[in-house]
């Protein structure tokens, strides 16, 4: 107690005396204390401020814990040993960390200086920190999955003797922050206001497979970046032996050198692998042919034609610029070293006309920021530009790719609208005139969260992510109405296509609702399109509201002969009233997709032409009032127990018909007759049920679903 009413004695009085030295805990319950300038109390064991103010001004040197329930401010200095625990107010302070340090509580604490002494350790906060002065780091820091925040009014540094691994940083200061050391960044570097300053050291942006760092919008006139960053990006193993990857860099300055200390290159001048160091030193194959390419949309003929073989190792990695990379199948982290692109990048794209429509205007761009980026983003300019892109999935070998429709984006093969940094995708410029895209700050991606995919995952699921994916990927399930997803499975890969009905849609392609079908770069890949006007292979049709049955033929085209199946959603988007029937054209099998879900089918790797036709109608009624306005041309009408298919063709059209049965299967075929106006028994005498009634037209197809009564 003697102790206790000295240290309250004290309190209530204020500290004025120099080099007072107490061993006891100094505690507060409700006064007001004010440690002046010059005061040093030492020995302390713990500070414990449960109730009022401490104001320090002094210096207080303490070999425990210090306590704060309610304001501890001032501008003095704490050297400090045990932990920090704040519940209340802690603002003003400088730390010396001299021991084993955890910064605790339910608040956030705002320091002046803060430095972590040799031999010492420091876990930061969980949550925010505040740093108005400097930050010097010569033990050992634990970020705790915490941000410093920078927020003085004169320049600030950070420096030390220890290399630091920071989670957040952010920088709220208007004269900004400077390196005096090499530093790391795992998570994101927020420029509020100020200049983030590296110049003469190394500030890494590391990438693992939990996660890659990132330079987040910078927004503000203030707000910039100056010095050289090294920004790194982990490429998990791959799935596929012989694995490709589309990269780019996210600084300027940088050429193919800065690759090849962390990957085997070949086939130009400088490379690290050349023809006797085949399978040798993480060579693989690629001693034999170039290992990195761009690409050339201005060169003529087919696609493939436009890749261009590096030349040199001295080749520029220029922003915003796609490379198609050979890395192998094994787990790599590869770095460039430079200023970050920042602010306005122009992503240089061309639409040369050689007369081939499929092939022209492709165009191999990267997503040019050390973050990821938006393609939804209102801040980009696309001007002549189709909305789609693409970007290939080492793990499936297929391409992951992203329509944004509004407000109802579709997403196959795994895509998403997040490009990851680094991460070059296709683009395709319209030819409606001269193309231009453009990237802002605003278009980096503001919310990442690093989830990679789980390399023990099957390979044939529909929910892959990108080959850099920082961003979650929920799984591909289909919830839009009137959209449709069909899957294409076999040989260990899937494929997927959509359908769907949308206003402003119309019958011929329309970048806004339609996308090109893109190859796919592995040829053990199975690849699934549906053909618009017979020629155009589109991953994504869209179609006008549905007014008419529309029968929409389906390519596939198969690496090896064998089994393969076609598959829709688990639920179905469309009204129940709807008809939908995929018929094999190969065996004459229909089948109805309302009642099943998938077709199973032996294709050979021979077959080019579309082997397959989605018939799709807006009525299931089979006997009685019909609602689409080709009902009126074809119908159906039951008789005294027969069944007809009445024809009301504005001429005389050659029809033939057909009868399937629910399993798809073609139990009756009419021969091709002249209609117009007739009425055409169907003699079928087989059991009572509900059958599929086909009639094929120069026109088009008309189906109806016909029931057949009891005899």
């Amino acid at each position: 107690m003697k102790d206790k009413c000295i240290m309250t004695l004290l309190l209530f009085l204020s500290f004025g005396m120099e080099g007072i030295g107490f061993a006891q805990v100094l505690s507060n319950n409700g006064a007001v204390g004010n440690i002046t300038s010059g005061t040093v109390i030492s020995n302390v064991i713990d500070v414990d401020n449960t109730i009022g103010t401490i104001g320090n001004s002094g210096t207080i040197t303490m070999s425990g814990n210090l306590t704060n329930s309610d304001i501890f401010n001032g501008s003095g200095l704490i050297n400090l040993t045990g932990n920090l625990t704040n519940n209340g107010t802690f603002s003003g302070n400088s730390i010396s960390f001299n021991g084993a340090t955890n910064i605790l509580g339910s608040t956030y604490s705002s320091l002046n200086d803060a430095t972590i002494a040799a031999s010492s350790s420091l876990v930061g906060f969980s949550g925010n920190m505040n740093i108005a002065g400097n930050f010097s780091n010569d033990g050992t820091f634990t970020h705790n999955s915490g941000t410093l925040t920078f927020n003085g009014s004169t320049a600030q540094t950070i420096g030390g003797t220890t290399r630091t691994d920071f989670n957040n940083i952010t920088l709220s200061n208007s004269t900004g922050v400077s390196l005096l050391s090499d530093e790391r960044l795992i998570n994101t570097l927020t420029i509020n206001a100020g200049t983030f300053t590296t110049t003469g050291f190394n500030f890494t942006l590391l990438s693992s497979a939990a996660g890659t760092a990132s330079i987040a919008p910078m927004t503000n006139v203030s707000a910039d970046f100056a010095g050289n960053i090294i920004m790194e990006r982990f490429a998990p193993e791959s799935l596929i032996p012989d694995d490709w990857r589309f990269l780019g860099s996210a600084v300027s300055g940088a050429t193919i050198a800065d690759w090849t200390d962390n990957f085997a290159t070949s086939g130009f001048t400088g490379a690290t692998c050349g023809p006797a160091d085949c399978a040798l030193n993480g060579c693989y194959a690629t001693c034999n042919y170039p290992s990195i390419y761009t690409y050339d949309e201005t060169i003529g003929g087919v696609f493939d034609m436009g890749y261009v073989a590096a030349g040199n190792v001295t080749d520029a990695l220029a922003a915003g610029k796609g490379f198609w990379v050979y890395l192998g199948p094994t787990p790599v982290t590869f770095d460039v070293p430079g200023p970050p692109n920042k602010f306005t990048q122009p992503l240089s794209v061309t639409y040369t006309n050689t007369g081939s429509p499929a092939d022209d205007g492709w165009n191999l761009v990267s997503n040019p920021y050390p973050s990821a980026i938006d393609w939804d983003d209102a801040n980009w300019t696309k001007t002549n530009m189709n909305d789609a892109i693409y970007i290939y999935n080492s793990y499936t070998g297929t391409y992951a790719y992203h329509c944004p429709l509004d407000s109802s984006p579709i997403n196959g093969n795994g895509g998403s609208q997040y490009i990851a940094s680094q991460q070059s995708f296709w683009v395709i410029a319209n030819g409606v005139g001269t193309p231009v895209l453009k990237a802002e700050e605003l278009v980096k991606a503001s919310a990442q969260n690093p989830t990679f995919f789980k390399i023990g995952s099957s390979p044939n699921v529909s929910h892959y992510p990108m080959t850099f994916n920082d961003f979650s990927v929920p799984p591909n399930t289909n919830n839009t109405p009137y959209r449709l997803k069909l899957t294409a499975t076999g040989n260990g890969y899937d494929d997927e296509i959509f359908i769907h009905f949308k206003q402003g849609a119309a019958n011929n392609f329309d970048s806004k609702y339609d996308m090109r079908k893109l190859t796919h770069p592995n040829s053990n890949v199975q690849n699934f399109s549906s053909v618009m006007n017979n020629t155009l292979d589109l991953a994504v049709n869209g179609l006008p509201p549905l007014t008419a049955d529309v029968n929409i033929p389906l390519r596939l085209t198969v690496p090896v002969s064998g089994i393969y199946k076609i598959s829709r959603d688990s639920i179905l988007m469309f009204p129940k009233s709807y008809c939908l029937f995929l018929e094999d054209l190969a065996t004459g099998n229909m089948m109805d997709l309302r009642s099943t879900i998938s077709y199973s089918f032996s294709i050979a790797d021979t077959t080019k032409a579309p082997r397959f036709i989605l018939r799709i109608c807006d009525s299931l009624t089979s006997l009685g009032v019909h609602e689409n306005k080709d009902l009126f041309l074809v119908n159906v009408f039951s008789d005294h127990g027969e069944v007809f298919l009445v024809f009301n063709l504005p001429q005389v059209t050659n029809v033939k018909i057909s009868i399937y049965n629910m399993m798809g299967q073609k139990i009756l075929s009419l021969n091709e007759m002249p209609l117009q106006k007739e009425k055409v028994l169907l003699p079928l005498y087989a059991s009572s049920g509900i059958y599929i009634a086909v009639a094929e037209m120069p026109t088009g197809v008309i189906s109806r679903k016909v029931m057949f009564p009891e005899r």
